[in-house]
């Protein structure tokens, strides 16, 4: 199942609106991710809440998404078959989201841009109680997401490797060896 953002434009900074990412948008995410040396796979627009500044002509100030991860255990098709035979069965319950993609751009930093994103990203797209949302991000940065999810009543459990849900440990695998690369 895949989810999309509400096409409300209701953000909670000033001088801030928030909108879903569009096709026109994809080359301006790419190339944000890659100025901050993120992983630029996985980049499906129709995943993105977009925040633009409304006073610099809708310029684009800051994006995340929500990425899907299906259970391919339950799959009825040829790879569902073979997930099945090697009996690889899903180690979480509900639906897996990854937190992924959270840019916002220099001159934005330190407005509360990126904690309203963070947080309308999981409102506007995240069944709180029923869905797992892991967010794989630098010890550095952890504390500003612990913050951001603090008025929604939420916390990020730090998860030890072995406990990460199977689908997200390759980007976690390559998150580490990219990382490395940059430092």
């Amino acid at each position: 199942r895949t989810r999309t953002c509400a096409s409300s434009s209701s953000f909670g900074v000033r001088g801030y609106r928030a909108r879903p990412a569009g096709e026109d948008d994809a080359g301006k995410i790419a190339s944000m991710v890659l100025r901050e040396a993120m992983n630029p796979l996985g980049l499906k627009t129709d995943r993105f809440l977009v925040v633009e500044d409304d006073e610099n002509s809708g310029e684009i100030a800051a994006f995340g998404q929500l990425k899907p991860w299906p259970c391919l255990y339950r799959q009825q098709n040829a790879v569902g078959a073979v997930v099945r035979a090697l009996d690889l069965k899903p180690d979480w319950s509900g639906e897996l989201y990854e937190m992924a993609s959270i840019v916002v751009a220099k001159k934005h930093r330190g407005k509360g841009v990126g904690s309203e994103l963070v947080r309308q990203l999981i409102t506007r797209q995240h069944d709180i109680e029923n869905d797992n949302l892991v967010l794989l991000t630098l010890a550095g940065t952890s504390e500003f997401y612990r913050q951001a999810v603090s008025p929604l009543g939420l916390t990020f459990e730090r998860l030890e490797e072995e406990d990460v849900p199977r689908p997200i440990k390759p980007e976690l695998f390559w998150g580490k060896k990219l990382a490395r690369a940059v430092a």
